[in-house]
């Protein structure tokens, strides 16, 4: 394989690894930003 790492590889490397509060963070925004985007869809799916 390649040297570079992709986002989901170190960030599952370091959960493994460590409990690091950052990956907790950006999972949980993650969550977050799909669950309010997929609400968003929905309402305007429903308008038209």
């Amino acid at each position: 394989g390649g040297e570079t790492t992709t986002l989901t590889r170190r960030m599952f490397n370091a959960l493994r690894d460590q409990i690091d509060p950052t990956i907790a963070a950006i999972s949980t925004c993650l969550i977050v930003l799909s669950v309010v985007l997929l609400s968003v869809a929905q309402i305007f799916g429903r308008r038209h």
